[in-house]
């Protein structure tokens, strides 16, 4: 982690308005932003105005976004959503499906990495699969303390890990995130 980096945060408001989505990603390549993250349902308008602008980007939820901005394209968590929906059919067919709410990590059958874009040096890969090994063996946590929120409380002691599950309820962003939560 860089200590000297800062994350802006654009909330929309909405998981799919490609015309927010734009205007956001805009908005923050303005203000000097290199790299876009981006949580939304569709995230090609937001690689896409990454790279047009000659940005990074890293996306979410869908596996194939890199070739949408295959210049610009860094990586990203996807969703190989067969198997879940395969579970589901089953679970409905045999009567045993009820509705929940579902957090996964790497070692489900529905999340995964997806491929690294051409800015990614081969020692950078090599350290996310480490990582990633880490993280399947049980050895590493994504939160892990101490962490304070952008107002300086500590929220995550040192040593603590701070659970997935409770990120729902979360209602403060991270250290080093300009902006507030929504």
């Amino acid at each position: 982690m860089n200590p000297k980096a800062e994350t802006r945060v654009v909330f929309t408001g909405t998981f799919l308005d490609p015309g927010k989505e734009a205007s956001a990603a805009n908005a923050l390549l303005e203000q000097g932003a290199d790299v876009l993250g981006v949580i939304v349902d569709s995230p090609i308008t937001v690689v896409q105005a990454a790279e047009k602008r000659s940005a990074h980007s890293v996306g979410y939820h869908y596996i194939g976004v890199q070739k949408f901005a295959p210049k610009g394209w860094i990586d990203g968590v996807a969703f190989t959503w067969g198997n879940l929906y395969t579970r589901f059919a089953k679970q409905v067919m045999d009567g045993t499906w009820k509705s929940e709410n579902i957090l996964g990590g790497l070692g489900d059958d529905y999340l995964t990495i997806a491929p690294f874009g051409p800015a990614v040096s081969e020692d950078a890969i090599k350290l996310v699969n480490a990582k990633k090994q880490e993280f399947l063996a049980g050895k590493a946590q994504v939160f892990q303390g101490p962490i304070r929120d952008n107002k300086g409380v500590e929220r995550v002691k040192a040593g603590e890990a701070f659970p997935l599950s409770e990120l729902r309820k979360m209602d403060w962003l991270v250290e080093g995130v300009v902006g507030e939560p929504k």
